[in-house]
């Protein structure tokens, strides 16, 4: 809208001015009394006030329009999934679920658009893969007792570095991971007082049996507790330190314990150790029994036990002719790191 400045000559007053014009604000020049004044009229010869005020009624509803038109489009949106939820509903007994919008719930509870607005059906597919997974569990694998085969003992850790020692009859083996123990029967897997064999796809369960006779069943960890059988307290009764790390042995104990191995891995639990470049450098005790046959012969839990009369026992064959010389033997030395310092067990056989 264009407007156009007026000058009026002579000293006549504002009143006097035309209609729609107003006075332009200005000072005088010194010394001088204005004898022209000059107003503004805009095109129609309308004052400027009426102009603005014009001008500001219609932004004011200009923007009220807009803002009707984002309600009414935001109503739209809310809307539509309010539907398309209502229509998902499968049977009106069903029992809804909890959403992730609590922070949400106040401005559905005033519902501003006056949409229609029902809660979700929980799905059912849970239950499916929970049956699913419980298929899919691997089944237990079977007794191998069958097999005519008695566990000895075990030392659990690395396929390279565990081994089992069986007896089948009268002949007392080592066995490691892959060795044959009986025809078309594998050693599978070594675990804490229990083998796994495999014969074909079918996996058996081989475990050491209990220290009482004729109570066959799964030994549990060692535990330090002061529990002795008779035999390992008369086996004890021939053990007598004569030093310190050094010991005086009766011939029969020794005999006893060699024959007795089952009862005797049952106070022990050895797991494979390695230095700080990762080598093997011998068997750790992992556990021992407290008061029993080895407790009483000097080995401690956390000894490494890295040779026996100068043999080291770095691998299973090593560890098993090392015992196998112990039963002809009348002094045994075993070389054993404990506390990182190296120490060595002495035994006199009598």
């Amino acid at each position: 809208m264009a407007s156009r400045v007026v000058r009026i000559e002579g000293d006549a007053p504002y009143a006097d001015l035309p209609p729609g014009a107003r006075r332009r604000r200005g000072r005088p020049e010194p010394g001088r009394t204005p004898r022209s004044r000059f107003v503004i009229l805009s095109a129609e010869g309308q004052p400027r006030q009426v102009v603005l005020l014009v001008q500001l009624a219609l932004v004011v509803a200009a923007g009220a329009l807009c803002a009707d038109l984002a309600l009414r489009l935001l109503a739209m949106r809310l809307e539509a999934p309010a539907a398309g939820t209502a229509a998902a509903v499968a049977a009106p007994t069903a029992r809804p679920v909890a959403t992730a919008r609590e922070g949400y719930q106040p401005l559905v509870a005033r519902n501003l658009f006056g949409a229609e607005v029902r809660e979700a059906v929980a799905p059912k597919a849970a239950a499916p893969a929970a049956t699913a997974g419980a298929a899919a569990a691997p089944t237990p694998p079977k007794s191998a007792r069958e097999l005519g085969l008695t566990l000895q003992g075990t030392v659990a850790g690395p396929p390279s570095l565990a081994f089992a020692i069986i007896r089948h009859g009268a002949k007392q083996e080592l066995y490691r991971v892959g060795d044959e123990v009986s025809p078309g029967v594998t050693l599978a897997e070594v675990r804490p007082a229990e083998v796994v064999l495999a014969r074909g796809s079918e996996r058996l369960l081989l475990t050491m049996e209990e220290a009482k006779p004729g109570a066959p069943g799964r030994r549990g960890r060692v535990r330090s507790v002061p529990r002795r059988t008779p035999a390992a307290a008369n086996a004890a009764a021939g053990i007598r330190q004569v030093a310190p790390n050094s010991y005086l042995l009766d011939r029969e104990t020794v005999t006893q314990s060699l024959k007795n191995l089952s009862n005797m891995m049952r106070d022990i639990r050895v797991v494979p150790s390695f230095d700080a470049a990762r080598r093997p450098n011998g068997y750790r005790v992992a556990s021992i029994r407290y008061g029993s046959l080895l407790d009483k012969l000097g080995l401690k839990r956390g000894d490494v036990i890295q040779a026996i009369n100068g043999l080291p026992i770095s691998d299973p064959d090593r560890a098993y002719q090392a015992y196998q010389q112990l039963k002809d033997e009348s002094s045994i030395q075993i070389d054993v790191l404990r506390n990182s310092r190296p120490i060595t067990l002495t035994y006199e056989i009598q």
